[in-house]
């Protein structure tokens, strides 16, 4: 990880450019920082998903393909309005 200084004008940067990563964090005095990441291969998960992790996994793709499968059948109002009730649904 390092901090990066930011030319004037550019307030925030964050995403990722080839194998660099740019993160823009907000202090608790208002201030911000930008931290830049590599992200080679090497940077891979140590620990295996948790039971809750899988839980929510398992739910994200039940609510996906549920919106889905609406809008197939033709419902036609905003996607989040359809995400939000089928998540009261499913829960």
């Amino acid at each position: 990880m390092a901090e990066c200084n930011l030319i004037p004008g550019i307030a925030s940067i964050s995403g990722k450019l080839g194998k660099v990563l740019f993160k823009t964090f907000t202090r608790s005095d208002g201030t911000s920082v930008t931290r830049v990441y590599r992200t080679d291969a090497r940077t891979k998960r140590c620990s295996p998903p948790s039971e809750r992790e899988l839980a929510h996994r398992s739910l994200f793709g039940r609510i996906c393909s549920e919106v889905a499968r609406r809008q197939r059948n033709g419902d036609t109002r905003p996607k989040k309005i359809i995400w939000d009730e089928v998540s009261r649904t499913l829960q």
